[in-house]
């Protein structure tokens, strides 16, 4: 194969790969800002024991940190990507690790009062495949020889 042949292939991958990243990323910022507004409205549903233990007494800090780091970063990561910002593999790398980060903190403060959902695990394995991804995409981008900036657009 020659190099031409494989940067051929590498960009075609590339581009699967970031519109899988760009629709994860969307999934993953949408539900994030769903789940921040419900605990911003008082999260009625969800039981205040599981603060119990915690640095919380309301579902307000943990709403609003759930609302600008997750599904801010993942907003951002996304947007980054759609405008082709030289550093949307990195931004990406960042907001699953934010998100991991997240599940992992939260399993370990609220799950001894009982707050399990099937989500933890869901989120942390979207997580995963978020900064994978990312990191992938900046993998093949260096193999390619493509320049680490978006060319004419989104190269800032």
């Amino acid at each position: 194969m020659t190099a031409q042949l494989v940067a051929r292939r590498l960009v075609g991958t590339r581009q699967w790969r970031q519109w899988l990243l760009v629709t994860v990323e969307i999934v993953i910022a949408l539900n994030a800002v769903g789940g921040a507004l419900y605990g911003l409205a008082g999260a009625e549903d969800v039981p205040r024991k599981w603060l119990e233990g915690t640095p919380f007494d309301s579902y307000l800090v943990p709403s609003l940190i759930l609302l600008v780091a997750v599904g801010g970063g993942m907003g951002a990561a996304a947007a980054a990507h759609l405008v082709n910002h030289r550093l949307a593999p990195e931004i990406s790398v960042a907001a699953g690790s934010t998100l991991m980060g997240w599940i992992v903190v939260q399993v370990l403060l609220i799950g001894p009062n009982g707050g399990v959902s099937w989500l933890q695990p869901a989120m942390l394995v979207a997580g995963g495949l978020v900064a994978a991804l990312g990191w992938q995409l900046r993998v093949a981008r260096a193999a390619s020889g493509a320049p680490a900036h978006g060319g004419a657009r989104g190269g800032s």
